[in-house]
């Protein structure tokens, strides 16, 4: 893939912009711009997306 992946939101404008910002983070092409492991992922969707 050469390009980056379109926003989740020009699909879908009801997605939240915090989930779109980890989704886009998760398809990353470069791997040290990514989520480190599933644990750094599980929190940032704790602190940012799921409601509390």
């Amino acid at each position: 893939m050469q390009n980056a992946p379109p926003p989740p939101s020009q699909f879908n404008p009801n997605i939240p912009r915090a989930l779109e910002e980890i989704i886009l983070r998760c398809l990353e092409k470069e791997p040290e711009r990514r989520y480190r492991d599933g644990n750094t992922l599980a929190r940032a969707l704790e602190e940012n997306w799921i409601p509390k």
